[in-house]
């Protein structure tokens, strides 16, 4: 499965920049740390919808009169 469509990973990095961000001392930086991990839970969403459209695909192909 391509990562695109694998929401997991999108989430197990967002987890990492969670982490990431709460160990960071400097001024911006966990508030950066945090938006990529927003970004990444958004991937993880996109992930999960071209994963549902894809499989709503290959399963109505094959329903035609065959």
């Amino acid at each position: 499965m391509p990562l695109l469509y694998n929401a997991q990973y999108w989430r197990d990095r967002a987890e990492e920049a969670r982490v990431i961000a709460s160990t960071m001392v400097t001024s911006g930086g966990p508030r950066v740390m945090l938006e990529v991990a927003e970004n990444y839970d958004r991937m993880a969403r996109l992930a999960e919808r071209m994963h549902a459209s894809d499989l709503t695909a290959h399963s109505t192909r094959g329903s035609g009169s065959e």
